[in-house]
């Protein structure tokens, strides 16, 4: 009881510090300019002018980065419903009820964590306790929506290895004078780390990722493509040009990314077989999650996230650190690296032996052999408590 209003005291303080900020910030763009405007003893209208201006762009900025880790926060709420609700043969249309005595959630106690923060993670109604993955869940969508649209749409798809830099960046472009071109790339790249989100929410609590939801992933980033052909941003050859226009190249690009994503996934599961039954669901999320990942961003990049789950793996097993963190889902462990791994795309496309979009075929070859080792490699080490399939 005491921890429940210890919960409900922070939470309501919580609350009045986003509203206290949000009017600060308010109060700062409407007069915040007339008193530096005193304050240097000015009476231009020019500098007046700039200054408002200088204002107005800030809390812009503050007001944008607030939206994006907001907008990020309800898709996590939505995939935590249909990670509970289409595993267990539930639609995903309807309320979102109580699991425990079933009464349907009030519109506040649906929004992105204002709602469990202001129940202090129980139900309102039969008081039992509701689990913090909720807002785990949420806020970290939130980080992932504003980190990809920071480094897309903010710093002008830095991160992009093909695609010249925008020389016109920043996080006001978002809305002011946004490139269609680079918000669409930057929309596909969060609806393929949504459905490996979704992969992972599904997989920790243990249950089997539904046909419907693979299908779901494997049409969209398909789908995507064949409207807008330009997002493939690695090709299968190094000599193609970026954002090539449709033909033959794309079709080989997808048809290699798939093959090569295929093989990926099946030497992660190979690297996982003393930790977890040979056969079912770990087989599934390892498989469909390199495949997703191969389709969407091609052969290259999906060798560059497999060998950062194994030389991660690996790591762990050199210094015998094989507790929770070793036993992480794959799936788990593919998500955060695909995400690692696609930040950090231009920088590790310049590095000798790592494979990206300019490597030539001894570095992939030698990318292919290293992973094939290393996944060999783990199958000899295992662990008391092994994963449930």
């Amino acid at each position: 009881m005491a921890r429940n209003k210890r919960i409900r005291k922070v939470a309501s303080l919580l609350g009045w510090l986003v509203f206290s900020v949000a009017l600060a910030a308010i109060i700062a763009m409407l007069f915040l300019p007339f008193v530096l405007q005193y304050l240097s003893g000015s009476s231009s209208n020019s500098q007046l002018l700039k200054t408002i201006q200088s204002v107005q762009g800030n809390f812009y900025r503050f007001f944008l980065v607030v939206w994006v880790l907001v907008l990020g926060g309800c898709f996590g709420s939505f995939l935590n419903v249909v990670a509970w609700r289409v595993p267990n043969g539930r639609g995903i249309l309807g309320s979102s009820k109580c699991p425990f005595c079933n009464t349907k959630l009030s519109f506040f106690s649906n929004l992105p964590f204002y709602g469990w923060l202001s129940s202090a993670g129980r139900c309102r109604t039969c008081k039992l306790p509701i689990s913090i993955r909720y807002l785990i869940a949420e806020l970290v969508l939130g980080l992932i929506f504003l980190l990809i649209a920071t480094v897309g749409m903010g710093c002008g798809g830095w991160y992009l290895p093909t695609r010249p830099v925008d020389k016109e960046w920043g996080i006001l472009n978002f809305v002011l004078a946004p490139k269609l071109d680079l918000l669409l790339i930057v929309i596909y790249h969060l609806i393929v780390l949504c459905h490996l989100y979704l992969f992972a929410l599904v997989r920790v609590q243990r249950l089997v990722i539904p046909r419907s939801i693979i299908a779901s992933a494997l049409i969209g980033v398909v789908g995507f493509q064949i409207l807008w052909p330009y997002v493939q941003e690695a090709h299968w050859r190094p000599d193609l040009e970026a954002n090539s226009d449709w033909g033959a190249h794309f079709w080989t690009t997808l048809i290699m990314g798939a093959a090569t994503g295929a093989f990926c996934g099946w030497l992660v599961w190979i690297s996982h077989s003393r930790r977890a039954e040979p056969h079912g669901n770990v087989w599934s999320e390892c498989f469909f999650g390199m495949l997703v990942i191969g389709l969407a961003f091609g052969f290259q990049f999906a060798l560059s996230v497999l060998l950062a789950v194994l030389i991660f793996d690996s790591m762990l097993i050199l210094t015998g650190n094989t507790g929770h963190l070793f036993q992480v889902t794959p799936i788990t462990k593919i998500g955060v690296f695909c995400l690692t791994c696609l930040v950090s795309w231009r920088v590790t496309s310049y590095f000798p032996f790592w494979p990206g979009p300019f490597s030539d075929s001894t570095s992939l070859v030698l990318a292919i052999g290293v992973a094939i080792v290393l996944a060999n490699f783990m199958t000899f080490f295992s662990v008391p408590d092994r994963l449930e399939s």
